[in-house]
């Protein structure tokens, strides 16, 4: 093996080359006298050139690198530059660079190092005299002329040397290379131990047979079970012998194999690094088929017929025409036939590429004698009708005549049972059995592939259940897997059989629709999709009214990246919902924009409370009547320093999305109720502090303890605490928002219904729960401008009153309204024409005010 290197592969610096000039002595001096003398040292060196390749050709084993005739004058040209050179008294890069190239040259050719080096002796030999004789040269000049020399041509050879080491390095290298390849490559396993049995290398084909993922710098002897084995690799290393033996192995889904191995030893320091100067090489071989064969042609056919009914995997021969000849009961167990159904078959009545193609013989006999070594995959259909699986291994039955082949079927439908089960997990949701969302975009990139051949537009459609988490938090996660499979059945009967719905997560869908001519045919599809949802949900004995929002974008209008026509979709749904829920919405270009405020939002609403971001700002209620100070209302506010101040109708429904809603609920009360008791105790007045919570936390388990204790902790009676619940809240109606309003309005805090007049406005919520307060929302009040609104206002205090309950205005800011409310004989009012929402320091002052 010859090394093709590249001079530049082993380039030496000029800083290495200044230090072997130092370390032989070489100085300017040197290269100036080398210089001076230039000329006379040329004229020796051509003279002798002639006379050193007069001296080869009486060495046979130079004169082969001598041939054609013609060579010769070429390298005597080639030598005489080369001393030349070597005398001219300049060691720079250049130099060293064609010295290298030249004694890789020599080494590539196949001169050998003895031959190279003694050439710099013989041109001593020859040059040092004629200089010591040289008439024209004084004693000393000579002297300094033979120093200098002597440390070129030393200089020189150390090149030389360094050229055939790094050589002999690369074709180590080459080899080593070379080894790893054949034993990778090698049919039967192999590996390479030190003689402590630790594996430095080892084949696929042993790790495949000893089922060890990764066996280098494992101990061989924990592997394989053979009794003595480092006593037995010892031996091999000292007598320096081989040694073979057969061992039965036992795989890891308890089929018994037999197995042939090979120990001999390997000297470890030429190609393979490891303790000591030999290890071992293990060949292993696995001859269980072979050993059937031996069986199938013994005489002892009690034994074989033992041995065959032993193993687990069906075996039969057959003849070249495919008629069976023996077979064993494992056979007979997986294709359902007993020995007479079997008796004169072919062996196409058992194996099938598919259940109409049954396989011939011929196919099997073309994979042997093309010496795959892999194993066939084939179908069996067994008595039943039913298709199996099966791993086919087939092979030659030696001094058979006529020929007799043998196959081992090996039944594998429970692998692909589990690979199909994992196939379809990893692109299949086990919930809804809808494709996930791998599975949904390799599919989108193959229909946007389409569009673009046939120019076709397509739409990509997002579709979230409006409100889903309130099933989930109401009625328990079962419910609302029910619910979401439920959900996929009608999405999948909504849309026609070329369009695409997947599961993309949680409670979102995602669809590709095909073949669109407009915008307006996408609107079309969406709007029967949504029909899915106008009948309730039947589940465990209620119905569910569900809703949704869908967002689209087209393609190729909006984009041609799957990713980004998502991202648009989702984008465009997300201002569905914001528009009121149940609706369509297409994607523009500001939807963009809108999703990464939203995006930031969210992300910095997760540490407005351990930023302390959060703040509560205090509203006084004003008795009507007398014009004092009852209590407050305490509101949320956030200010955040990239977003600014974000308004509550802004930030809240995110708290209640992100389910952020419960911790930041809890410090408003804790934080509302610390202050409110502070207050009392400063100014000695029984006053209330109102708070608002939301549906998600009234209808928490253990929220009405949770209520109780905070109140405990500050010592305040329950009245002092008034919750402020939405209408919305009280749709729900689930037992535990009920139990908690109970708890809590036992125990004496006080409830008011927030915002009555803009929602439902049920009559109902104001008799079934035990409320002692109706708010008028500050919308209704702004629009008392007729006196049919008027009327109706008067309606609802005088309702209001009839119950029992205070009745409070909500958003009054002038002395219109003021009036206006005065007249319907409200009881507290709140507005700017008050007080606006204030901090504390400046409640302070009002209070000082009022009560000092």
């Amino acid at each position: 093996m010859k090394s093709m290197l590249k001079p530049l592969q082993m380039m030496i610096s000029s800083k290495d080359i200044k230090l072997r000039q130092t370390f032989l002595g070489i100085s300017n001096q040197d290269k100036a006298i080398l210089g001076q003398h230039r000329s006379r040292l040329q004229h020796h060196g051509k003279q002798f050139v002639g006379r050193f390749y007069q001296h080869l050709q009486g060495f046979e084993p130079l004169q082969k690198l001598l041939d054609p005739p013609g060579k010769v004058e070429r390298l005597k040209e080639t030598l005489t530059q080369y001393f030349n050179t070597l005398v001219a008294g300049r060691c720079n890069q250049d130099y060293v660079k064609g010295r290298l190239k030249i004694g890789q040259t020599h080494q590539q050719i196949g001169l050998e190092l003895k031959w190279y080096s003694g050439a710099y002796a013989l041109y001593l030999n020859h040059i040092l005299p004629a200089l010591w004789q040289d008439p024209e040269l004084d004693q000393e000049t000579c002297a300094q002329l033979t120093q200098a020399l002597v440390k070129q041509v030393f200089f020189d050879m150390g090149l030389a040397l360094e050229t055939y080491v790094h050589s002999e390095r690369e074709q180590i290298s080459a080899l080593k290379t070379y080894a790893e390849r054949i034993i990778e490559s090698a049919p039967c396993g192999l590996a390479v131990t030190t003689q402590s049995l630790k594996i430095l290398t080892a084949n696929p084909q042993l790790t495949k047979m000893l089922e060890c993922k990764d066996p280098v710098n494992r101990q061989l002897n924990a592997l394989l079970s053979i009794p003595d084995l480092s006593h037995l690799a010892n031996s091999v290393i000292h007598n320096r012998c081989t040694f073979a033996l057969n061992f039965e192995y036992v795989r890891g889904n308890g089929r018994h194999c037999l197995y042939h191995i090979e120990i001999a030893p390997i000297k470890l320091n030429d190609l393979f690094a490891g303790e000591g100067d030999f290890g071992l090489v293990f060949s292993i071989e696995d001859y269980t088929e072979q050993e059937a064969l031996k069986l199938f042609s013994s005489q002892k056919s009690a034994h074989l017929d033992a041995l065959m009914d032993s193993v687990p995997d069906g075996i039969i021969t057959f003849r070249a025409n495919g008629t069976l000849e023996v077979w064993n009961q494992a056979l007979e167990k997986l294709f359902g036939y007993s020995a007479q159904e079997l008796q004169g078959s072919n062996i196409s009545k058992l194996l099938f590429r598919e259940r109409y193609r049954p396989i011939f013989s011929h196919y099997l006999l073309e994979h042997l004698w093309q010496h795959k070594r892999d194993h066939l995959e084939a179908f069996g259909l067994n008595k039943e009708g039913n298709l199996l699986h099966l791993e086919v291994a087939v092979n030659s039955v030696t001094h058979s005549n006529p020929p007799l082949f043998l196959a081992v079927l090996h039944d594998i439908s429970a692998r692909k049972k589990a690979e199909a089960d994992l196939n379809r997990l990893a692109r299949y949701d086990s919930l809804t059995h809808l494709p996930n969302r791998d599975l949904y975009l390799e599919r989108l990139q193959s229909e946007l592939s389409r569009a673009h051949r046939y120019q076709k537009l397509l739409a990509v459609m997002f579709l979230d259940l409006d409100d889903f988490k309130q099933v989930n938090d109401n009625f328990g996660h079962l419910v609302g897997d029910l619910l979401l499979q439920e959900v996929s059945c009608r999405l999948s009967q909504h849309i026609r059989e070329t369009d695409i719905v997947a599961r993309f997560g949680g409670d979102e869908f995602t669809f590709v629709i095909t073949d669109l001519t407009s915008l307006e045919s996408a609107y079309t599809i969406a709007n029967k999709i949504l029909e899915a949802f106008h009948q309730p949900f039947s589940l465990k004995g209620r119905e569910f009214f569900v809703k949704a929002s869908i967002g689209i974008s087209l393609y190729p209008i909006h984009s041609n990246d799957p990713h980004t026509l998502l991202r648009y979709a989702d984008a465009a749904m997300y201002r569905a919902k914001f528009q009121g829920h149940n609706r369509i919405c297409c994607y523009n270009a500001e939807m963009e924009t809108e999703a990464a405020h939203q995006v930031t939002l969210e992300s910095e609403l997760h540490r407005a409370l351990e930023r302390r971001e959060l703040s509560l700002v205090y509203q006084p209620k004003i008795m009507l009547e007398t014009g004092a100070i009852m209590g407050f209302e305490a509101l949320l506010r956030w200010h955040n320093q990239q977003l600014g101040n974000v308004p509550p109708d802004h930030f809240i429904p995110a708290l209640e999305n992100l389910g952020l809603i419960h911790d930041i609920g809890e410090w408003c009360l804790r934080t509302a109720l610390t202050q409110i008791h502070r207050w009392q105790m400063n100014y000695h007045q029984p006053l209330q502090i109102a708070v608002n919570i939301s549906s998600h936390q009234i209808g928490e388990e253990q929220f009405a303890e949770r209520v109780l204790k905070l109140l405990e902790e500050e010592k305040l009676p329950a009245p002092s605490l008034e919750l402020e619940i939405t209408e919305t809240a009280l749709m729900e109606r689930n037992r535990c928002t009920m139990n908690n309003i109970q708890i809590l309005r036992d125990a004496g805090v006080r409830f008011a219904i927030d915002d009555f007049g803009t929602g439902y406005s049920s009559l109902s919520y104001l008799r079934n729960f035990p409320f002692n307060t109706l708010k008028i929302d500050r919308i209704f009040i702004e629009h008392l401008d007729t006196a049919e609104d008027l009327a109706l206002a008067q309606h609802i205090v005088g309702i209001g009153h009839s119950l029992g309950l205070q009745v409070v205005a909500e958003g009054v800011e002038d002395q219109e309204q003021m009036a206006k409310v005065t007249r319907l004989k409200c009881d507290q009012v709140q507005g700017y024409l008050f007080h606006r929402p204030m901090a504390v320091n400046e409640v302070e002052n009002v209070l000082k005010d009022a009560f000092a």
